[in-house]
């Protein structure tokens, strides 16, 4: 098959766009956390992306694939653990909005102060 080949390649690549974004998701996050929580929300983060997303996401899929749908709809199970990360981060901005909204508030506040 001749499209294996390119497998690692663009692997590789899709690694490189990616990487930039957990530096970011742990900037913004130590820009909106308060200073005696720093430390433990970015490891919150990394937690899960690391363990959660990397460790969860592959395993879900598997047992979906295997268990759910069978090996041959590979592709279903993968489709359907990605709308359901998405769905869970759309429900839990929409959940913790209102909160991260009134800290910003508070902190645009005491920075006018």
């Amino acid at each position: 098959d001749e499209g294996r080949g390119h497998f690692l390649p663009l692997l590789a690549g899709l690694l490189f766009c990616v990487a930039p974004l957990n530096a970011m998701n742990n900037t913004a996050m130590q820009m909106i956390a308060p200073p005696a929580l720093r430390s433990r929300l970015a490891a919150l983060l990394i937690l899960v992306i690391s363990v959660i997303g990397f460790s969860g996401g592959p395993v879900l899929v598997g047992f979906l694939s295997e268990k759910v749908f069978g090996e041959a709809q590979l592709g279903e199970a993968l489709r359907l653990v990605n709308v359901l990360a998405m769905a869970v981060t759309c429900g839990l901005l929409i959940l913790l909005r209102p909160r991260l909204a009134a800290f910003m508030a508070s902190r645009d506040r005491s920075d006018a102060q």
